[in-house]
């Protein structure tokens, strides 16, 4: 008798223990949270107690509805209970703030975790005057060149300071458009001529680009390419090329949209020219020029290129009335406006990094992940730099880090995941 009732006592024991172990432990304080696909998705930073969100459209990131996936018995302090294992939240996640999460197991253990947008915004002001308008973010290595309306600022910090290369360092103007870096050769095409400096900006010399021998009317430099040892200057008179370092230019205009040009590149003997009425296109070295304007974005009849850039043989151009994209040398383009979701229709800059299409627009900061068929747009509320309608110049990247030129500064616009 006594040993029948140690069996059973044991298989009591046995049975207590394997029901014990179908329950949630009450030391639980773990989380996981999910959200309507059709808005964006959700997921845990690394090994940290962060969540990030990645929203379909960032304009609505202000307040988000997550579900959040508690241990049955545990409690958050944050949102509505759904059930013993779910509570429903509206997330502010504006700007780079983090919301704070509690979860309480059952028996009083606890946990914390954060929930904030994947992009995390920074501006950092370029000069000491709110009047310093940077241009562009161009990056040679680890150190970052900002053309401005005040001169020349170069970091070393990614941003976080500034030195300042002006007239006084032999500039040509204080208001410099481009930059270019080869060979640790500085190239900066100013308002006052194309001026190039070979020990890290402490000494330019400037060389100014007259309309005609003694006509003392200079023109204006846009932008500025290197290839080698050839130089092209993009200027309000055409396109100024050096084949010999920059000892001797000459002028070269036939066909150009416009003598206008705002924009230069060149891959091999092929040259590239964003103008003020249209894209040109050289196959001989810049000697004469074919315009291209079908399907190119407009403004009142013309086709001002701001900008252009050209990956893996697909041209895109940064227009007045849009961003446009030719996939054949510029024999017809694609055109894409604020009907797509770009921040406005009047585009200044375009750049590709990896498989997205970041445009600058005198509304935001739009970028695409189908090829350019369609934007979301980072504006003020998301953390852009703004001060004039969330106006962005240009942009730079440094690994997977996006630089904005916007009128309040340099926008850092790093990502958690």
């Amino acid at each position: 008798m006594h040993k029948a009732l140690c069996i059973f006592a044991v298989l009591f024991f046995a049975a207590a223990c394997k029901k014990h172990e179908n329950k949630p432990p009450e030391s639980s304080v773990g989380l996981s949270i999910t959200m309507d696909p059709s808005i964006g998705t959700v997921s845990r930073v690394g090994s940290t107690d962060t969540f990030s969100v990645l929203l379909k459209n960032p304009a609505s990131c202000h307040s988000v509805a997550v579900v959040l996936h508690v241990t049955a018995g545990a409690v958050s302090d944050a949102g509505a209970e759904v059930n013993d294992s779910t509570w429903d939240d509206a997330v502010d996640i504006s700007g780079s703030l983090v919301a704070p999460v509690t979860i309480t197991a059952a028996n009083g253990n606890s946990g914390k975790y954060g929930i904030a947008y994947n992009y995390v915004f920074s501006t950092y002001p370029v000069g000491s005057s709110d009047t310093v308008f940077p241009r562009a973010v161009y990056f040679e290595g680890d150190t970052m060149y900002v053309p401005s309306s005040a001169g020349l600022f170069v970091s070393t910090d990614n941003g976080h300071n500034f030195s300042s290369l002006t007239t006084a360092n032999g500039l040509g103007d204080m208001s410099v458009t481009g930059v270019f870096v080869q060979g640790g050769v500085i190239y900066a095409a100013t308002y006052g001529g194309l001026s190039i400096s070979s020990d890290g900006g402490q000494h330019f010399t400037n060389h100014p680009f007259e309309s005609s021998p003694g006509s003392g009317i200079f023109y204006p430099i846009n932008a500025v390419y290197v290839q080698g040892d050839t130089i092209y200057a993009a200027t309000t008179g055409g396109v100024w090329i050096s084949r010999n370092g920059g000892g001797v230019y000459s002028l070269f205009a036939n066909g150009l949209g416009d003598p206008n040009v705002l924009g230069i590149s060149a891959q091999g003997s092929t040259v590239f020219a964003a103008t003020a009425n249209g894209f040109s296109i050289s196959p001989d070295g810049g000697s004469h020029f074919t315009n291209y304007m079908n399907g190119l974005g407009n403004l009142g009849g013309g086709a001002q290129c701001n900008g252009f850039t050209i990956n893996n043989g697909v041209i895109y151009v940064a227009t007045v009335g849009g961003l446009s994209i030719s996939t054949n040398n510029g024999a017809s383009f694609q055109n894409y406006t604020a009907d797509a979701g770009l921040g406005s229709n009047w585009t200044n800059a375009v750049a590709v990094q990896g498989s997205t299409v970041w445009v600058g627009t005198n509304s935001g900061l739009s970028f695409s992940t189908d090829g350019g068929a369609s934007y979301s747009n980072f504006t003020e509320d998301n953390g852009l730099g703004s001060g004039l309608n969330d106006i962005v110049y240009g942009m730079g990247f440094q690994g997977s880090t996006i630089y904005a030129a916007t009128p309040e500064g340099v926008t850092v616009i790093t990502s958690r995941l």
